[in-house]
């Protein structure tokens, strides 16, 4: 009987039927290598003369193009669905990813794409975390992985420009005219009490002022 060998992460899934193939784990990875040697390729599901082998992501970046998700552990391995620009959302009830795991939570978990990456929201409230793909994501008993998938290719993130600061004109340099009145005024008074008085320290309180009246200009 042929071994059924199916490859997820493509355009569509690939069915590779070969009726010679090994049994051992290790050497099936060695001879699905051999078959796709540009993918990278792992395991994800595995029953009797079948196997299913999805494409990681690896180091691209979490934000597409053509993104899915994969159930690699659990009751439900082998199930592929497509990340959208709107996300996903897995658990045991009211998910797109529904999940027969009974260890699964109940309130659905939120994949939410975003320019910084993949984040994942156990609840409404929760302020999420970051999942590169590259380690599986535990749901339970269930291991979810990142790989490439069919669907449309996401929109690329646009980074808004930052807003543009108005600073204003400089501010209107003060006029001379008020200050020398100011000063002019009491050395003025200063001298005519001099000259009536005969009493130089009204000409002091005179030169005070006009002292002020210079440092203020300064």
């Amino acid at each position: 009987m042929a071994w059924s060998v199916r490859i997820l992460g493509g355009a569509a899934p690939e069915t590779w039927r070969v009726e010679h193939f090994p049994a051992d784990a290790d050497e099936q990875d060695r001879a699905v290598r051999e078959r796709f040697p540009a993918r990278s390729l792992h395991r994800c599901a595995a029953g009797p003369r079948s196997v299913t082998y999805a494409e990681r992501v690896g180091s691209a970046p979490a934000r597409g193009p053509e993104l899915a998700v994969v159930t690699e552990h659990g009751p439900d391995a082998g199930r592929l669905v497509p990340l959208g620009e709107g996300g996903l959302s897995t658990g045991r009830g009211g998910a797109r990813l529904l999940l027969d795991d009974p260890s699964a939570p109940s309130r659905p978990m939120r994949l939410r794409l975003a320019p910084t990456g993949l984040h994942v929201h156990d609840g409404p409230r929760d302020t999420g975390r970051l999942w590169d793909g590259r380690s599986p994501l535990p749901v339970g008993r269930t291991a979810l992985g990142l790989v490439r998938g069919p669907g449309a290719a996401l929109p690329r993130p646009v980074t808004p420009e930052p807003p543009a600061v108005d600073l204003g004109s400089p501010p209107a340099r003060q006029s001379v005219v008020i200050p020398l009145v100011a000063a002019l005024g009491p050395l003025v008074l200063g001298v005519a009490l001099v000259l009536m008085m005969g009493n130089p320290v009204f000409l002091l309180f005179g030169v005070l002022s006009v002292t002020v009246a210079l440092v203020m200009l300064a």
